[in-house]
């Protein structure tokens, strides 16, 4: 190995140290989704709710592209999407 080499992989081991002593289970979970159709094309200007058990996590219509506005949870959880059919004003 390289003296560059080393340095590389020391920065590296440092990164990732660095990375893990900021995760904690205060952590939340932050996740953006694109909803498609079973062809892989994207659901564009489509009301949609999701939700988690009861509770109304988010709802609004996709946007060109299909994306749902992002979802932030505390814990890992399992997320319902539901989808009502196209907005008439897209």
């Amino acid at each position: 190995m390289t003296r560059r080499e080393a340095h590389a992989a020391r920065e590296a081991k440092q990164a990732i140290k660095a990375a893990r002593s900021g995760m904690n289970a205060a952590t939340p979970y932050d996740e953006g989704y694109t909803l498609i159709d079973c062809n892989g094309r994207a659901l564009a200007n489509v009301r949609y709710r999701v939700r988690i058990g009861a509770n109304i996590a988010a709802e609004g219509i996709t946007d060109a592209q299909g994306r749902v506005s992002r979802i932030t949870t505390d814990t890992a959880q399992r997320l319902i999407f539901e989808v009502s059919g196209h907005h008439e004003g897209a």
